[in-house]
């Protein structure tokens, strides 16, 4: 053995003996230490005993391998000065880590972007990091640093696109690398945007501004958004409009400029990693209004709720002529005021549509639609209430019809008539039973079922559909008002079903304001006595008007529709009301010709303004009849309806009736009315009549023939009774007629002689002892006696 050897061997034993010497300090090794096998990092320490960063490692046997024991974990061994990070033997990297932050392909601008990964887990710690970035990782990288952190803030100032991995070592040398990810720097501004209008002080009367600009581009990370601003200062230090807006580039904002004076808006945009443009400003003027007059409201608002969770609005414009846009606006609940604007809708034709997002299903929402014009000014508005659903629609719906909409009534109308529409599958219209009417102020919480005019017995609250259906297949409920005070109202209707299922959801509702008229002027004035229906309806000269009038005593119906234009004299600023009367008794029946009988009422039609004669166009009038029992016959009459036609008349002394020319009709059915219409351009006295006499025996006719009165269908015929439509009847006589009736061998059975005919005889099939006429076939002899023209016709009885 050389000298070195016997001194390195002499060096180590006193080592040795020291260590074993050494007191073991309680956060010293276990007691198995000295069996087992470990390595050893010397640490190098300052004077006062501290761990320095810098080591070197020796390796060092105790006991052997024989004993087989491994410590479980690292621990810190000091001797002396001199302190040991003493752990098992370590042959395996550290394990698996991720990559956090930035994700792989994200994008950033040139910021402190913040590096971090998972703490690798490893039996030797402390395990340190290796982040290198670049973009090609071949060298000279731009970034390479060491940590014993999982998190580290880099800058990166150069748009490129960079890899970055991280390595993780453990004490004894053994690596894990994970990576590359993959990370965008972009430090270059998208594209300004250049305003296109409004710009240079435009001036606009128009309160909801759509503001334009072109679209800006951004080449490496793409546009993410635009930032519009508006304000009343050139500063903006007070915003009017703050909002975001993605994708588009314009938009209108749910703002009103209803002030005037100068503003100032202003755009800049966004790319997808956050880098902003400048600002680009511009100004629009709203000129100072001398109109302070706020436009006519909309007409026929209806509310459907929709299966996908909206609600539709529908209404026709506003008549005024000045009106450029509507704006909606919305509350959830009873009693609120729906101040929240949700959406503008401009002007365009007659009937307008709007649909709302998802609502919340069960919710009743309250809509009011106003109508804005180019000053700036907008109508009080019509209200609505719908119930929003996502449910399948199992049951008719229940719309008030637009006639009725938004009117202003006047204070005291005592009887009230509705109209109002069923919608739905025939199938859910059968099942439909009841309509219930409700009205509340616009401030209250509840509403309240509405008092039924008692002038009708057939009016009720709720009202069978049987009852509110007229004659010419519409629905009315009449409403006493003559309770309710001056103020606002919102009415509504809903249905019920056989099953006892109740369509609220699909329940309407409408503006109603209650005036007193020295200081407002009404839109509606109705009045129901019991000889006659009064509707005064104010018109407007812009827009077409149906007016439709219905006597409830005898539910004869009439409607009345004028073109645009049809008086001049009715412009927005004016009340110009159409007056309609239909009454039961007419002073000017009396007036008829001798061969002309008038049928049911008379529609008595002028304007308040004394104008009777149309500027443009001409004015259509109809009026319905029935034939439920389908004998020929207008039902409590003696008049065949297909003989009638609408006569008119001044109501002037002297004037006389004059026939008019039937423009359209339909014929009665067992269940719905007929009507005939025709076109006028001059207004005055309307009637159905039928045909009293006629100057000869060319039309006369014998009906029913054959004369089956026990066949139980009353079109053939049934047993005379003295009420119209029973026993047969000679039709188309003129005034001095004789009728004869004999048996086919030539037997007299009957005779009637009169001077004064009404066009037709009724006959109640009986011979002249008052015996009822036996089976058979007889003749019938018809003479005019003042020209001695004779017609047979041969007619048969089957009993």
């Amino acid at each position: 053995m050389t000298h070195t050897a016997l001194k390195f061997c002499a060096f180590s034993l006193v080592c040795a003996v020291m260590l074993l010497s050494f007191p073991i300090p309680s956060y010293g090794p276990p007691a198995n230490f000295f069996s087992t096998n470990f390595s050893q990092r010397q640490v190098i320490t300052t004077g006062g005993g501290d761990a320095s960063d810098t080591a070197r490692h020796i390796t060092a046997t105790f006991g052997g391998p024989a004993s087989g024991k491994i410590s479980s974990t690292s621990f810190l061994l000091k001797v002396g000065k001199t302190a040991y990070l003493v752990g098992m033997h370590d042959t395996v990297p550290p394990g698996a880590f991720t990559l956090l932050y930035p994700a792989n392909a994200e994008d950033s601008i040139g910021l402190p972007t913040v590096f971090s990964w998972t703490a690798a887990a490893d039996s030797s710690p402390v395990v340190s990091y290796r982040l290198i970035v670049d973009t090609d990782m071949i060298g000279n990288f731009v970034i390479d640093t060491t940590t014993f952190d999982t998190t580290i803030a880099i800058t990166i100032t150069t748009t490129d696109t960079y890899l970055w991995r991280v390595t993780a070592t453990d004490v004894k040398g053994e690596t894990r690398l994970v990576g590359d990810s993959t990370y965008k720097v972009d430090n270059v501004l998208p594209e300004t945007p250049v305003l296109l209008g409004p710009i240079n002080g435009t001036e606009t009367g128009i309160i909801s501004i759509r503001f334009d600009w072109t679209d800006a581009f951004d080449t490496h990370s793409g546009l993410k958004d635009y930032h519009l601003q508006v304000s009343d200062t050139d500063t903006f230090t007070s915003l009017l409009v703050d909002v975001v807006q993605t994708g588009l580039s314009e938009t209108t904002p749910l703002t009103l400029f209803t002030t005037s004076g100068i503003f100032y808006w202003r755009v800049s945009s966004r790319d997808s990693v956050g880098n902003t443009s400048g600002f680009v400003t511009d100004t629009f003027t709203r000129p100072i209004a001398n109109d302070t007059v706020p436009p006519l409201g909309i007409q026929g608002l209806t509310l459907q709720a929709l299966e996908t969770g909206g609600i539709l609005l529908s209404w026709t414009r506003s008549p005024s002529a000045d009106v450029v846009q509507y704006n909606i606006f919305y509350d959830s609940g009873s009693g609120v005021p729906a101040d929240t604007l949700l959406a503008f809708v401009a002007h365009a034709g007659e009937v307008h549509t709007f649909v709302t997002n998802v609502l919340v299903p069960g919710t009743e929402y309250v809509f009011r639609v106003t109508a804005a014009d180019t000053a700036g000014n907008q109508d009080s508005g019509s209200f609505g209430s719908a119930f929003a659903t996502t449910f399948i629609k199992t049951t008719a719906s229940a719309s008030v019809a637009k006639e009725f909409i938004d009117v202003r009534l006047r204070v005291g109308d005592s009887a009230v008539p509705i109209r109002f529409t069923i919608s739905g599958t025939d199938t859910q219209i059968k099942q439909l039973t009841t309509v219930t009417f409700q009205y509340k102020l616009t401030t209250d919480s509840t509403y309240k079922n509405m008092t039924a005019a008692a002038l009708f017995t057939h009016n009720k609250n709720p009202i069978p559909l049987g009852d509110a259906k007229d004659r010419l297949g519409n629905f009315q409920f009449v409403w006493d008002a003559s309770g309710l005070d001056t103020g606002d109202y919102q009415i509504r209707a809903f249905v019920t079903a056989n099953n006892g299922d109740t369509d609220l959801i699909f329940a309407s509702g409408i503006g109603v304001r209650n005036v007193d008229p020295q200081f407002d002027s009404p839109t509606l004035v109705a009045l129901v006595t019991d000889s006659a229906t009064y509707l005064d309806q104010m018109i407007n000269a812009n827009v077409s008007e149906t007016v439709l009038i219905t006597n409830f005593l005898d539910s004869q119906t009439a409607m009345i529709t004028l073109p645009i234009g049809a008086f001049k004299s009715a412009l927005d600023t004016t009340n110009v009301f159409l007056n309609s009367t239909l009454a039961g008794a007419s002073i000017v029946d009396n007036q008829l010709e001798i061969h002309l009988a008038p049928v049911l009422d008379a529609l008595v039609v002028s304007l308040s303004n004394g104008d009777t004669t149309l500027d443009t166009g001409s004015a259509s009038i109809t009026l319905s009849f029935d034939d439920f029992d389908q004998d020929g016959f207008v039902d409590n009459t003696k008049i065949r309806w297909n003989e009638m036609s609408i006569y008119t008349h001044s109501g002037l002394s002297g004037a006389t009736w004059k026939k008019l020319t039937t423009s359209a009709k339909q014929d009665p059915t067992s269940t719905t009315s007929g009507w005939l219409r025709t076109t006028v351009s001059h207004f005055s006295i309307f009637r159905l009549v039928g045909p009293a006499s006629f100057a000869s025996l060319s039309n006369f006719m014998v009906t029913p023939n054959p004369f089956r009165p026990n066949d139980g269908v009353a079109s053939t015929g049934t047993t005379f009774t003295s009420t119209p439509g029973t026993g047969i009847y000679f039709l188309n006589l003129p005034q001095q007629v004789r009728i004869e009736i004999y048996t086919i061998t030539g037997a007299r059975v009957f005779e009637f002689s009169t001077l004064n005919s009404t066009g037709q005889i009724q006959w109640d099939v009986q011979n002249d002892a008052g015996r009822v006429v036996a089976s058979g076939v007889y003749l019938v002899v018809a003479t005019d006696l003042a020209t001695g023209e004779r017609v047979m016709k041969k007619i048969a009885v089957i009993r």
